[in-house]
């Protein structure tokens, strides 16, 4: 909960800090109704953690604002150190630079956008009220992240799809374009504002008795093993990033998806195969018989004639 009020505070300066030193009482009075906002959190974490945040325009300018004045700092960073460290500031700035340019994209989008601070950072798209929710835990830095899926999805390298349950119930899951080369671009946006990236990793059982026998691990310290922290670029690589887990214990997260780039464009043939984890979603929409040199849009589009489960842009 300490945490929670910390990014709710952290929230709270952020949304209300002036892009310059005018600290006017109209700042005074915006971040006065941002406290409010912090309070408000505060108070209801014991019975809704996740709270909606002000309106998506002004956020994501505000975000915007945030991001020039990182670039403006690094920059000046630059000059300063050597030239093995100005090679990977140059590689942040590049990569917030095409941040801002992405933001203005979503900005313009006629999708709406809603953002929650919750524990369990996620993008979604509802179709039905044609609204992509941001779900991030409260940092700038996870913010970006998750909004470089919202860009993917603007411009077709992601999709989603409804299924149902065991239960019968209708479900929103990330569709076949999905692909470990999308988490890599959301990693490096984290880590270009952030500087690193930490994160758990999954460690099998096998893994787990090795250390263990090795005298390296002791059973108190499984907690925080498994936990790596990315502090250049290059190292967000494939075989980092498909380890990535929500605890040492638990299945990676990313371990089922496409290994191989994929977006709207590609060809059905290169779809099926890099989703041969996935046989079953790829028998219910069918998507075996239908011409594989075509590209997966071609598919999208006769397929929504019908039904509409395959949400791409």
């Amino acid at each position: 909960m300490i945490r929670n009020i910390q990014k709710a505070i952290d929230y709270a300066i952020f949304a209300a800090t002036p892009a310059t030193g005018d600290y006017t009482s109209k700042h005074q009075t915006k971040l006065s109704t941002y406290l409010q906002l912090c309070q408000d959190q505060i108070n209801g974490m014991a019975t809704a953690p996740a709270k909606i945040d002000p309106d998506s325009d002004v956020k994501l300018k505000e975000l915007k604002r945030k991001v020039e004045a990182k670039i403006t700092a690094l920059e000046r960073e630059k000059k300063q150190v050597s030239e093995s460290e100005q090679q990977e500031l140059g590689r942040r700035i590049k990569e917030l630079k095409d941040a801002q340019k992405e933001l203005d994209k979503i900005i313009a989008s006629t999708t709406k956008y809603a953002f929650k601070i919750d524990k369990y950072p996620e993008f979604r798209f509802d179709k039905k009220s044609n609204t992509g929710t941001i779900k991030y835990d409260g940092s700038i830095g996870s913010l970006l992240n998750e909004l470089k899926h919202a860009f993917q999805f603007e411009t077709g390298k992601i999709d989603f799809i409804e299924t149902q349950d065991a239960n019968g119930q209708q479900q929103l899951g990330a569709g076949l374009l999905y692909d470990i080369h999308d988490e890599i671009e959301t990693y490096k946006r984290q880590y270009a504002y952030d500087g690193m990236v930490k994160f758990q990793i999954e460690l099998s059982s096998e893994d787990l008795m090795n250390a263990l026998k090795s005298g390296k691990l002791n059973l108190k310290d499984i907690g925080s093993t498994g936990s790596v922290t990315i502090k250049k670029m290059n190292q967000i690589t494939v075989d980092v990033i498909v380890k990535v887990s929500d605890g040492v214990a638990k299945k990676s997260l990313y371990s089922t998806i496409s290994r191989k780039s994929l977006d709207k464009n590609s060809r059905i043939k290169d779809v099926i195969k890099g989703n041969k984890n996935r046989k079953n979603t790829l028998e219910h929409f069918g998507l075996k018989n239908f011409d594989k040199k075509k590209p997966y849009i071609d598919f999208v589009k006769v397929y929504i004639s019908k039904k509409t489960y395959i949400h791409v842009k």
